[in-house]
């Protein structure tokens, strides 16, 4: 120790002369230690923490989303790592389990590469799906899902079940997929301005027509057409009389549609009923919802679509019916 002490004084006078030089050192070494804890986990003890992360969100929206699960220390790192690591277009969504220890450049690579952290089956909704087929798409492998009261809380929410690819754990419960699903509607949807629409229709007005739009054409000039169509059919008091209806009803599609069926006593019914049917009869995508709120104007009251999918306008009663004799037959 005493041979220690004599070199105390060397070191003062080194330190004196190279004060400046000390000095960047001692900044650099608390910047290299600030640095090191904002990469760092946020917690020193593992914690499960599920975070789903919906498809469409932006970079900086997923910053904030982990900031706020408390996944990352600093939203600002996280996204200067995922540019560094190629990641800024690469994110790929789905249900996360973190433990919280994790530092930025682990978890940037886990939502790179979809290491989800969790087992989990690819289910992929298309535009237009009823509720009854999309509780099909979920089997046995659910352990913890009770299909009864998945279907019950499914049908309940027809329309409003965002139709996207969705990656969901084995382990789900009913209210982790229908949050989820719910949860991407909400995303997908949130620019929608009713205040900026052409039909000043509410949201349930909205999604039903989407829900009929559906299932009326397949691209989205007809269902501009078709919208616009359907809305003036309804301030006239004309029925809309839409054939998609029936595969909410009774399951069949538009070629087997019989004379009895036109008749069935249901609120969905648009042949014996006026106006929408009371709820969305599938889960429309946002092309249809675009749709229905900005239709094209247009002439005509009658459309038809033929063998080909090519869909046929007509302005009169007799010339639609001309257009059924010419394209249907």
């Amino acid at each position: 120790m005493q041979y220690l002490y004599k070199y105390i004084p060397i070191i003062k006078d080194f330190l004196k002369a190279h004060k400046k030089y000390v000095q960047i050192i001692g900044i650099c070494i608390v910047i290299i230690i600030f640095l090191c804890f904002l990469v760092s986990g946020p917690s020193n003890k593992k914690n499960k923490i599920n975070v789903d992360i919906p498809s469409g969100l932006s970079l900086m929206q997923i910053s904030e989303l982990l900031k706020q699960d408390k996944i990352i220390r600093s939203e600002e790192v996280f996204r200067i790592v995922a540019i560094l690591l190629n990641g800024e277009n690469n994110i790929k969504a789905g249900p996360y389990l973190f433990d919280g220890t994790d530092n930025v450049f682990k978890v940037v690579r886990r939502i790179i590469n979809a290491d989800y952290g969790v087992p989990v089956k690819k289910i992929t909704i298309i535009e237009g799906m009823r509720g009854r087929d999309l509780v099909n798409l979920f089997g046995p492998e659910f352990i913890n899902l009770n299909k009864v009261e998945f279907e019950r809380e499914v049908l309940s929410r027809e329309g409003y079940l965002f139709p996207d690819t969705y990656f969901i754990p084995y382990s789900a419960s009913t209210i982790d997929i229908i949050k989820m699903l719910e949860d991407n509607f909400l995303h997908q949807t949130s620019n929608i301005d009713l205040s900026n629409s052409k039909t000043s229709k509410d949201l349930n007005e909205i999604i039903t027509m989407a829900s009929i739009i559906e299932g009326e054409a397949s691209n989205d000039e007809d269902r501009k057409m078709i919208a616009d169509i359907l809305w003036r059919r309804i301030s006239i008091g004309m029925p809309l009389q839409v054939d998609t209806v029936f595969m909410f009803i009774n399951g069949k599609a538009s070629s087997e549609i019989t004379k009895a069926d036109l008749k069935i006593d249901s609120p969905y019914n648009t042949y014996i009923n006026k106006d929408l049917p009371p709820t969305p009869i599938s889960n429309p995508g946002i092309l249809a919802i675009n749709a229905s709120m900005f239709p094209t104007t247009n002439k005509y009251l009658y459309y038809l679509s033929d063998k080909n999918g090519v869909m046929h306008y007509a302005v009169t009663f007799a010339e639609h019916k001309k257009n059924k004799e010419k394209y249907l037959r």
